[in-house]
């Protein structure tokens, strides 16, 4: 998923990252080298000028401060060499196939995410309610009025702590009952896979019973390849929170435990924090 900072529209984005695609061509139709290394250069500083208040650190170097932006800027005599020019070559049309993909995953995301709301659960809440998620009152969690449609991701996290859990000894508290967490997770786990068998790209959905959300629909967020996991899982989730509210009309999470609740809070996410039940 693409890294974008919080509070910024994904139109917005979209558009700079057209624009800064278009002005790549200055570059690609420069004829000599010392031309197509100075349009490129100038592409990339003004990348970072309008790129670099909307995107995460880590994102604008994926897209513009590549390593070989890096060798070109050590370039100090410019001679005419085929091996240069084909070097600016290979990486403005990587830029340009890089741009295409960002701009195509942000309007993937945009369509038919724009009329929904998003709530991403901890990994309590799916042990507690993976087999009744259709049954819970969402509108009196989440404030949805007017049938708004309801997406519920499953973050790699949520999963890899369901996993480590299969092994756990301690117990939870279901309906009066003591329960194992192992027997929780295994059973999350079990609902989850037989959702989305060996695809997890493929949503799931089904109806609510409850009047509002009529529509929910349950997807895995898988992790690219390049994210860079923060220290905590905590941490992580409300990461993924923010990450998805440019795509949402509105993104919320949902959990039992205060300190994840209050933490969200503090920096402007929403979380629904539910009741714990009593022992």
């Amino acid at each position: 998923m693409l890294g974008i900072r919080a509070a910024v529209a994904s139109d917005h984005v979209i558009d700079q990252l057209r624009e800064s695609l278009s002005r790549l061509d200055t570059a690609t139709n420069a004829d000599s080298v010392a031309r197509a290394l100075a349009a490129y250069l100038t592409w990339v500083n003004d990348c970072c000028r309008t790129l670099g208040p909307i995107l995460s650190s880590e994102e604008l170097d994926r897209l513009v401060l590549t390593r070989r932006y890096w060798a070109l800027l050590g370039v100090v005599s410019i001679e005419v060499s085929k091996i240069l020019w084909d070097v600016i070559r290979i990486e403005i049309a990587e830029r340009r196939e890089a741009f295409g993909i960002a701009i195509d995953e942000l309007r993937g995301m945009q369509s038919p995410h724009s009329a929904r709301a998003s709530v991403i659960p901890d990994t309590n809440v799916w042990m507690r309610h993976h087999d009744s998620l259709g049954s819970l009152p969402w509108e009196d969690h989440l404030d949805l009025r007017g049938g708004v449609d309801l997406v519920i991701w499953i973050p790699s996290v949520v999963l890899e702590e369901l996993d480590s859990l299969k092994r756990d000894r301690g117990e939870m508290f279901i309906d009066g009952k003591r329960v194992p967490r192992r027997t929780l997770a295994r059973n999350a786990l079990r609902t989850i896979t037989g959702w989305f068998g060996s695809n997890p790209e493929w949503p799931h959905a089904f109806q609510s019973t409850e009047s509002r959300p009529r529509n929910v629909q349950v997807r895995v967020l898988t992790e690219g390849r390049d994210h860079v996991r923060l220290r905590t899982a905590d941490a992580e989730l409300i990461d993924v929170a923010q990450s998805m509210s440019p795509f949402f009309v509105k993104t919320f999470m949902m959990t039992y435990d205060v300190s994840l609740a209050f933490r969200a809070r503090a920096i402007g996410q929403k979380a629904v924090l539910l009741d714990e039940p009593s022992d």
